[in-house]
């Protein structure tokens, strides 16, 4: 039989105790535990609208769309902004030396 007993009850000098990821328009409610809050609000899609963003988004990945794939993102993540260097591999898709990554 295992038994664990904690030595430290405390957290450590930098040791986050908890996490927030949100998205524009999004507001913290409170739940029926005070310690437990959910976010509401902000842009979303309905299930099917996500089913259909996705299909496309395979689809574009399929045909190594950048462009697409982006734009896909874009709606599905309002608050995604394409890094500098996906910037740069999307227009150097454009360059005929990498056929396999061509836009459509």
């Amino acid at each position: 039989m295992l038994t664990w007993s904690p030595e430290r009850t405390s957290k450590l000098p930098g040791e986050k105790l908890f996490e927030e990821i949100s998205t524009l328009g999004e507001e913290l409610m409170p739940t029926a535990h005070s310690n437990v809050s959910v976010f509401r609000g902000g842009v979303s899609l309905s299930h099917r609208e996500l089913c259909q963003q996705m299909d496309r988004l395979r689809l574009a990945l399929d045909r190594r769309s950048v462009a697409d794939a982006l734009e896909i993102l874009e709606r599905i993540v309002p608050d995604y902004t394409a890094s500098t260097d996906v910037q740069t591999l999307a227009a150097r898709c454009l360059d005929e030396a990498h056929p396999f990554l061509r836009l459509a």
